[in-house]
């Protein structure tokens, strides 16, 4: 009961006893020694040693009494800093008979309860926002192609027919007919752009690493960058879920290397092992500061960059970037555990 009581004592009560007890011990202890050579007639030397070695065992003392008593609040230190590393800890556990360090606890843990179950929220609602998302890209992309498509590429065809059945003897009329096939042509083309970047039938159709090279191929040699894209042969079937969600991080990707990194060189490769799958994508471009990529990007609204982030967070994916404008080039890589790979679907 005495123990229980004792260890009960807030911080400042027992640095208060403990210093106490010191005071008061080295008083007593320092008269009886004082009085004792005083009648020895001791030499001054003795005298010195003796008040060095008091003095020397008072604030030994007083640094352990300390240290126990300041336990808890290195502990808790330690905690926070543990929180600080992986904020997604599943439940913090401190105990200690402090009262004061206890309440501290006690509000610390409803607080990182609170931030866990809002991330969860967040999670859930976004996984729910970016598959929402891909179907209506995806009935979109189908509207477009089978609407919109197919009525140009009938007045695509339709005007070539009236262009091959004029006559020489009207020039004018052929050319205007010539120049709305071509518009009519050029229209349908970029339509067919939007489309795939809406959804690529290829990704459906064939899978993720002929959507990568097809994509990689027609918009970064189209803006005069060298592609080059390594994977697998043997690269297995992955859930629908994971394949877009990679496909639209390598699209980000590839946006930003063409419209802000100056790059002449882009090498993307996929990999998968015992481990899991990686997926790196570099370039030689005029980089950028990645330290607190989230902040800044929040401050000068890039939502490229979080987006990428949010959609590997829905994977259960590492998402890495790196750059720097010293050395110039940016590296995003992107790891996927092995048995994220094989759980078929996810949750919605």
């Amino acid at each position: 009961m005495k123990l229980e009581r004792l260890t009960s004592l807030t911080i400042s009560q027992k640095i208060i006893i403990g210093n106490s007890i010191i005071i008061i011990f080295g008083a007593i202890a320092g008269t009886l020694i004082t009085r004792n050579l005083t009648y020895l007639a001791a030499d001054p030397i003795l005298i010195l040693l003796f008040a060095s070695a008091g003095t020397l065992l008072s604030v030994s003392l007083n640094a352990l009494i300390l240290r126990s008593a300041l336990k808890p609040l290195y502990d808790l230190r330690h905690l926070v800093n543990k929180l600080q590393q992986n904020p997604d800890v599943a439940e913090v556990n401190f105990d200690h008979s402090d009262p004061d360090i206890a309440q501290l606890v006690s509000v610390l843990k409803m607080l990182v309860a609170k931030i866990q179950q809002r991330n969860m929220e967040l999670q859930a609602l976004s996984q729910q926002a970016i598959h929402a998302q891909e179907e209506e890209r995806k009935r979109i992309a189908q509207s477009l192609h089978d609407d919109t498509g197919q009525a140009l590429s009938s007045l695509v065809f339709n005007l070539e027919r009236i262009e091959n059945r004029l006559t020489d003897q009207l020039p004018d009329l052929r050319e205007k007919i010539s120049s709305c096939r071509i518009l009519a042509a050029n229209t349908l083309g970029e339509l067919r752009k939007i489309i795939f970047d809406l959804r690529p039938s290829i990704l459906d159709d064939l899978g993720l690493i002929p959507a990568i090279r097809w994509y990689g191929r027609s918009r970064l040699e189209e803006a005069g960058i060298r592609f080059e894209f390594d994977a697998p042969e043997d690269f297995p079937q992955l859930p629908d879920w994971i394949s877009t969600s990679l496909f639209r991080i390598t699209q980000e990707a590839i946006h930003n290397i063409v419209k802000h990194a100056r790059a002449t060189e882009t090498h993307i490769s996929l990999r998968y092992d015992q481990q899991g799958l990686s997926l790196i994508i570099q370039d030689n471009g005029i980089g950028f500061d990645s330290k607190d990529y989230e902040h800044q990007a929040l401050i000068h609204q890039r939502w490229g960059l979080l987006g990428m982030k949010e959609r590997a967070e829905n994977i259960q994916a590492k998402l890495s970037i790196k750059s720097s404008v010293e050395r110039g080039g940016t590296m995003i890589s992107i790891e996927i555990p092995h048995h994220i790979l094989h759980k078929g679907s996810r949750s919605r």
